[in-house]
């Protein structure tokens, strides 16, 4: 039995929830973000946007779980929001109390996953600042567990010998008795005896955890330098000289650390973008971590599982074009084509097909799974990452120049399998006749707007067209989402703003279910109105 999710994956939640999935696909990997102390799954890794700086069309918050979610260099990896109790009253609340209900929310399974978090083959675990900490004392405690497992750590901004600013806060630590406050002090005990048994995990790794890759970053600046000096701050010679995490604390374990440019200890773990170069690094030991493990990479994805969670929504008016897809696949078509205009639904269609039972019964080899859309319809890119998923290496993918010796590659190593593969997004019939290649013992679904994309990739028989649904369904799905009664006026209005496309009509209905208040609710109902006038 899971236990029930405090938060929708893909939201970012509230202030002091921890311990929640933010993308679970089943997936092999799991990224493990550990917030630093007095910090949260929220503040940790949101970066805001100052309303003086930027433009009106660029975000106000980024999301770092977000910004690693919608990368297409980390599909095939799951994430999960990990965290502890920390305050400035949480006194004897300490660094084993962490570590201990870290370790048990990675034990025990959350909705919607069906297993633990350990349960998973190769775990990442990014930790900010004390978040570090917690992490390495966890590793040490529970090296027996996790011995068989592909352990990657990133440290962010993490101090292995302590802070001078932890020292001169020491009266105030004192004052409030703050365990987690004193483990961040340059002379605490526990945190030397920390440092030397992971250290020595590190040199022996064959003794302890074999399978481990880690990597240091730290910041470049004091904080507040840029608040207070704005853009003036390259011009300035340093103010103190004395950051919360030198380079010498943040780099004793897989040295050398690397010192992330224009950041201070907090911005290091709040990129802006997928340039920022904290992300970029991510992105790095991302690649090295498949490299150096690369054996075992390759067992744990002989049954890759790219693909999203089955739908959790009772998507009116496509249980007949589900049952009639999923059947021809069933029978024997192999290839079925869902078109139709953007909002019709076809991903949530393709979702449903490829995670039920009965399919993946009959195709049991796994799940290739992307969308053109987001790898900006580069068809190179996406067989790129399903050929990482397939434990291809990535040296003898990246040789391949020309996108059809990639899909050969990529058909070569599925072979006859019965695999389950899926492109979202196929605007061209060239490279829906390459998608054709890959998987030809299994299931193929494409999702198009284009009819005769659809026609050359599946052949009419087996293409599905998806319409706008009937007022009756329409008014079905948004009322089981935001509770709107149908006969209303409001859900007349906005069936007419959304066109009766299902992907508009979910969209609207969960902003209008997720707002704060009756005033908001009524003020986003009114926008709709609009949009339909």
């Amino acid at each position: 039995m899971s236990l029930v999710n405090p938060i929708n994956p893909g939201a970012i939640p509230d202030q002091g929830i921890n311990n929640v999935w933010y993308k679970s696909s089943g997936a092999d990997t799991v990224f493990i973000f550990v917030h630093g102390i007095f910090s949260d799954s929220q503040g940790c890794w949101l970066y805001r946007r100052p309303s003086k700086e930027g433009t009106d069309s660029s975000p106000r918050e980024v999301y770092w779980p977000r910004l690693i979610a919608q990368d297409p260099r980390f599909a095939g990896a799951d994430i999960f929001l990990a965290g502890f109790h920390t305050a400035p009253d949480a006194n004897s609340y300490g660094l084993q109390d962490s570590a201990h209900v870290v370790y048990q929310r990675l034990s025990i399974p959350y909705e919607p996953a069906k297993t633990p978090v350990i349960g998973r083959k190769n775990l990442i675990f990014i930790g900010h600042s004390t978040g570090g900490i917690v992490i390495r004392y966890l590793l040490t405690r529970n090296q027996i567990e996790l011995r068989d497992k592909n352990i990657g750590v990133v440290l962010m901004a993490s101090p292995s010998t302590g802070s001078v600013y932890a020292d001169r806060l020491r009266p105030l630590t004192r004052a409030y008795r703050s365990e987690l406050g004193r483990l961040l002090e340059t002379d605490n005990l526990l945190s030397k005896d920390l440092d030397d048994r992971f250290s020595e995990m590190v040199r022996d790794k064959p003794k302890y955890i074999p399978r481990l890759v880690g990597a240091e970053a730290c910041e470049h600046q004091i904080i507040f330098r840029k608040g207070l000096l704005g853009r003036a701050q390259h011009w300035f010679p340093p103010l103190v000289r004395s950051l919360i995490v030198d380079p010498a604390s943040a780099g004793r374990y897989f040295r050398p650390a690397e010192r992330i440019p224009g950041t201070d200890h907090f911005s290091i773990v709040k990129p802006a973008s997928i340039q920022h170069a904290s992300h970029d690094f991510l992105y790095r030991f991302w690649y090295r971590f498949g490299e150096q493990i690369s054996p075992a990479v390759q067992d744990s994805a002989a049954i890759p599982a790219l693909g999203p969670p089955r739908p959790t929504e009772n998507l009116f008016g496509r249980t007949a074009l589900l049952s009639a897809a999923k059947q021809a696949l069933l029978n024997g078509s192999h290839c079925v084509a869902l078109h139709g205009p953007t909002g019709a639904g076809k991903s949530f269609v393709a979702s449903a097909i490829s995670n039920d039972p009965e399919i993946r019964a009959k195709f049991p080899g796994g799940v290739l799974w992307a969308s053109l859309a987001e790898a900006e319809r580069d068809a190179s890119a996406v067989l790129a990452l399903w050929a990482d998923a397939l434990g291809i290496p990535r040296s003898s993918i990246s040789e391949l120049r020309l996108v059809e010796d990639r899909a050969r590659a990529v058909a070569n190593a599925v072979g006859d399998r019965k695999m389950i593969v899926v492109c979202e997004d196929c605007e061209t019939a060239e490279t829906a006749v390459l998608m054709r290649l890959i998987g030809t013992g299994g299931a193929r679904l494409l999702t198009t707007t284009a009819p005769e994309v659809a026609a050359s990739f599946a052949g009419p028989s087996a293409s599905f067209r998806l319409d706008p649904l009937t007022d009756i369904d329409a008014l079905q799905l948004l009322a089981s989402v935001s509770n709107i009664a149908a006969e209303s006026e409001d859900a007349s209005w906005i069936l007419r703003a959304t066109g009766k496309m299902p992907g508009d009509i979910l969209l609207v209905a969960r902003m209008i279910a997720g707002a704060k208040s009756p005033e908001m609710r009524r003020q986003l109902i009114k926008v709709f109105h609009k949009e339909a006038a």
